[in-house]
């Protein structure tokens, strides 16, 4: 597996203990959208992990992927000072009960509750479901990206979109952390699945960081934390269970772990900058189970091990456990912002996902929940992952990567958000949206 991410400011040693050797991490190369590398946070309270810490796992817990690379993951960080208070201004927030309630039929949008049968994604009238849309950055560390308006919603769905997979993060969500603990964080969400649902729209709901320790820092760690992560999901899966346009993304881009580790969990140390972080994962069936033991019956995405671009897992020891479970793939050829060489080579611009994932669909549905190439004026990439997902029997479903608003990253689908004008490598995804699948 190819290295799909590294630090952008420092470099990291990794201490294989079996071996007693040092291993120095790559500390050039930035993942797609992660234009400046860091963390959310610089809080007092996590004295393990410093602010650009890469945890990087022992050997006991590789899975053969790349080891130098690292866990950051989000888009355009900015730290924070210990203490100081967060908010992110957002749409207007409503009542819990408001936001997550069940929703009449909207004209022309999908069609809840959602379900699975076989490899077939199917609506509330038995019809199959193609959902096709774009990622949206901002709410897994508030601040960082313009806020999501309502208008901005309305013009995704202009575009042609169906559904939006919105990054969140659990730090923000635990009034046990108060240097964290944003409590209008749940609000905030709340108006921006109102925002999609009330269109008719599929609100994705994706756990795009953790914290791995209580109180920790808000990361793209290499797994879901327990229990953190379990209580992230009974909290918002209890939220939104009756709310039949909210899907749950369960944890983004596992990677450096074990395929048993995707699936159940275990006891991790990383180090970060010399110091062990002891910390205990949470595996996808854990996070599956946390959702289903709320009641909630929400369609569900598993995202692959290996950055959510190996599947062996599923085909090796089996499906998960449970129902309504859609299996997430992320394709990236050059997943390195400012990477021209790799830009430069044209066999990188047609998709390239290994064929186990065709194996995966023959029996479970499969979508692309992320997908991009890191220079806005080339669709060429784009347009060839919409092509090999929308040729396969059945169509798998789409999610672009990402609909931001910012000017300061390759990935961009749009130009601002004042025209909603899509960048060149926009421009196929709106095309794709604004005909049928």
């Amino acid at each position: 597996m190819r290295r799909r991410r590294g630090t952008a400011a420092a470099t990291a040693v990794l201490f294989v203990a079996a071996l007693a050797v040092a291993v120095q991490s790559g500390a050039s190369d930035t993942q797609h959208l992660r234009t400046v590398a860091g963390p959310a946070s610089t809080d007092a309270s996590d004295t393990t992990h410093a602010p650009l810490d890469t945890g990087l796992a022992t050997s006991s817990s590789l899975s053969g992927t790349d080891a130098g690379s690292d866990a950051t993951g989000l888009p355009s960080l900015r730290p924070r000072v210990a203490g100081t208070p967060r908010s992110e201004p957002g749409l207007q927030a409503g009542s819990a009960h408001t936001q997550s309630g069940t929703l009449p039929p909207q004209p022309g949008g999908v069609q809840g509750p959602l379900h699975t049968e076989g490899n077939l994604i199917l609506d509330a009238t038995g019809h199959p479901v193609v959902l096709r849309g774009v990622n949206r950055i901002g709410l897994q560390t508030p601040g960082t990206s313009p806020p999501i308006t309502d208008a901005e919603v309305g013009q995704a769905k202009a575009w042609g979109a169906n559904v939006m997979r919105v990054l969140v993060g659990e730090a923000w969500t635990d009034p046990q952390c108060p240097n964290q603990y944003i409590p209008t964080y749940l609000d905030d969400v709340d108006a921006v699945v109102h925002s999609l649902t009330s269109r008719g729209m599929v609100a994705l709901l994706d756990l795009h960081a953790v914290t791995r320790v209580a109180c920790g820092t808000n990361d793209a760690w290499r797994m879901a934390d327990a229990p953190g992560s379990i209580d992230f999901w009974q909290k918002v899966a209890a939220r939104y269970k009756d709310n039949p346009l909210v899907a749950f993304d369960l944890y983004n881009e596992p990677h450096d772990i074990t395929n048993g580790e995707w699936r159940n969990g275990g006891a991790m140390v990383d180090w970060s900058l010399g110091t062990q972080v002891h910390w205990m994962a949470a595996g996808m069936q854990q996070l599956v189970d946390a959702v289903r033991a709320t009641g909630a019956t929400n369609l569900v995405a598993v995202s692959a091990n290996g950055w959510a671009a190996d599947p062996s897992a599923i085909l090796k020891d089996g499906a998960l456990q449970g129902t309504n479970i859609v299996y997430a793939a992320h394709a990236y050829t050059c997943p390195h912002a400012n990477d021209t060489l790799c830009m430069a080579n044209p066999a990188n611009k047609q998709a390239d996902l290994t064929p186990l994932w065709s194996t995966v669909a023959q029996n479970y549905p499969v979508m692309i929940t992320e997908f991009g190439w890191p220079n806005p004026r080339d669709g060429t990439y784009n347009a060839s992952v919409i092509r090999l997902a929308q040729s396969r029997t059945p169509k798998w479903g789409w999610i672009a990567f990402a609909w931001d608003g910012t000017k300061d990253n390759g990935f961009i689908l749009l130009h601002d958000l004042t025209t909603y004008e899509p960048s060149a490598s926009g421009v196929p995804v709106k095309q794709a949206l604004q005909a049928p699948p």
